[in-house]
């Protein structure tokens, strides 16, 4: 085993680096457990919404009185200025509506669509607001009998809510966020620590060929090695996980595992292949930062999967980190 203790010697000089990721993880990690933190309260919400109101139409007006029920609503002109507020998040959601949109809408010839702010969650609540009011105008109309009065009726209904308590931790944000955040994690620490050892033992290869160790011995240490580190990375992940959630910690804690270590091993068919290319360590290093960085925000972890286009989702694909955050 002496090429495996080698491996884990040469680990120790770069430890240094992985602690510092291991920091930034545990920075995230904590600001993730406190935003997702469950409420044991219910309050209404109020929506800021934008609308430009293009249509003149009664079936406009009377929606944009819906939606103005409740909510913060900036009525918009210029629709340039209504981009720039979603985008800087002053308002969570908006919709354009342009001459005939609701006619159109009625006739099955277009659909009313909105948009909605990268940073807001509440275009979920506005999306379902705005779908409700739709479908029931649109039978209304079909059936003879609209009017706003009729709307207002059907949509001012109310239910009584009895807020329990969730038992079942396995649905908690906080807990499946601090997983998906693992995939990032995990994927600088392996490129980064095993490139860096693998570069290494290039250097070595020529002292091997003349010892009496057999090359498929060497590979097998090798590879022993990095599953050791991979594993080894999992203690203080863990531990995290415990001091954040507590005793919720341990519910499906062996499936996000397992997903966990799955997720492994094409990284580490990853760093193979860059160590094929490269033995440079300064340039092992930017893969290590540039490759996590980037599969993290085409395959939805630190952009929801609804706001990115065909082409990223479709090249993101090609890659283990999106079937790993969707599991």
């Amino acid at each position: 085993m002496t090429m495996y203790k080698i491996f884990m010697k040469i680990i120790k000089k770069t430890l240094p680096s992985l602690l510092i990721f291991v920091f930034v993880f545990t920075v995230l990690a904590g600001i993730n457990s406190v935003l997702n933190k469950q409420r044991d309260d219910f309050s209404e919400i109020h929506l800021n919404i934008g609308i430009l109101n293009k249509d003149e139409s009664k079936y406009s007006k009377d929606f944009e009185n819906y939606i103005k029920k409740g909510n913060n609503v900036t009525n918009y002109t210029n629709e340039e200025k209504l981009s720039e507020d979603l985008f800087l998040n002053k308002i969570g959601s908006a919709i354009i509506l342009n001459k005939n949109d609701f006619e159109n809408f009625i006739n099955n010839e277009k659909k009313i669509n909105a948009q909605f702010a990268i940073a807001d969650n509440s275009y979920v609540l506005f999306q379902t607001k705005v779908s409700k009011y739709l479908t029931i105008m649109k039978a209304m109309v079909k059936n003879g009998n609209y009017s706003y009065e009729n709307m207002e009726n059907l949509l001012s209904n109310t239910s009584k809510i009895h807020l329990i308590k969730n038992q079942n931790s396995s649905a908690d944000v906080s807990i499946m966020q601090f997983y998906k955040f693992l995939g990032y994690f995990l994927m600088t620490v392996v490129i980064l620590g095993a490139g860096m050892v693998v570069a290494d033992f290039k250097k070595i290869n020529l002292r091997c060929r003349v010892s009496p160790y057999k090359k498929f011995n060497i590979d097998i240490q090798i590879l022993l090695g990095q599953v050791t580190l991979v594993m080894l990375s999992f203690i203080p992940i863990n531990i995290l996980n415990y001091i954040l959630h507590g005793k919720e910690a341990f519910t499906n804690f062996f499936l996000y595992n397992l997903n966990s270590i799955i997720f492994a091993v094409p990284i580490l068919s990853l760093t193979y292949l860059l160590n094929s290319i490269t033995s440079n360590k300064s340039l092992l290093s930017a893969f290590s930062t540039t490759i996590p960085l980037g599969l993290s925000f085409i395959s939805g972890l630190f952009i929801p999967m609804q706001f990115l286009g065909k082409t990223s989702i479709f090249i993101a694909k090609f890659f283990p980190m999106i079937y790993y955050i969707e599991s």
